[in-house]
C-alpha cells in the first residue's frame, strides 16, 4: 500500500518543522559554547551527542510517521528546514538566549556577593572566637584560684597570695 499525495506532503511538512526544532536544540549548543567557552574535546562531544540525538529522533520520526520506510524527502526536508531555520531565525535566537544567559549570570553574581561576604565574615569571626576560646580549658582552672582581696591602702594590709585564703573564708 502505498502513500497517497497528502500523506507524502505532511510527512514532508512535517519534516520540515521536524528540522527547525533540531536546529533550536542545537542553538542551545551553541549558546552553552559561546557563553561557557569550552575546550575543543567537549565541543566534538557536544556535537556527536546532538547528530546522535538528531539521528534518534529523525529515526523516531521515520518509524511513526512513514512506518518505518525511509523516505529520502523526509530526510531531505529535515535537513532543508534545519538549513532554513539556521539561515533565517537562528541568529536572533541565538543572541536573546546569549543575552538571557549573561543576565542570569549577572543576577546570580548579585546574590553571590552578600553571601560570599557573609561566609568572609564568619571565617573571620570563626578565627577571633577560635583565638580567644582555644585554651579556655586551661584558663578556666586561673578562674578557681583564690585572689587576693581589692586593697585600697598597701600599709594597712597584707597582700595575699594565690595559697593565702580571702577574707571571710575563715568560717569554711
Amino acid at each position: 500500500m502505498g502513500f497517497t499525495l497528502a500523506q507524502q506532503t505532511q510527512q514532508f511538512l512535517g519534516s520540515l518543522l521536524l528540522g527547525a526544532a533540531l536546529g533550536m536544540v542545537y542553538d542551545l549548543f551553541r549558546v552553552g559554547r559561546r557563553s561557557f567557552s569550552p575546550p575543543a574535546w567537549a565541543v566534538f562531544s557536544g556535537d556527536l551527542c546532538f547528530f546522535l540525538l538528531a539521528g534518534g529522533v529523525l529515526l523516531r520520526y521515520l518509524l511513526e510517521r512513514c512506518w518505518g520506510e525511509v523516505r529520502g524527502f523526509v530526510v531531505l526536508g529535515a535537513a532543508l528546514g534545519f538549513f532554513c531555520y539556521c539561515l533565517t531565525v537562528s541568529g536572533w535566537v541565538v543572541a536573546l538566549l546569549s543575552a538571557l544567559v549573561r543576565l542570569l549570570g549577572r543576577l546570580a553574581a548579585f546574590f553571590y556577593r552578600p553571601v560570599r561576604a557573609l561566609v568572609k565574615y564568619a571565617e573571620k569571626w570563626g578565627g577571633k572566637c577560635k583565638k580567644r576560646f582555644s585554651g579556655a580549658p586551661l584558663k578556666g582552672k586561673r578562674l578557681l584560684q583564690l585572689r587576693p582581696p581589692m586593697m585600697y591602702n598597701k600599709k594597712d594590709h597584707k597582700i595575699q597570695g594565690k595559697g593565702e585564703p580571702h577574707h571571710g573564708a575563715e568560717d569554711l
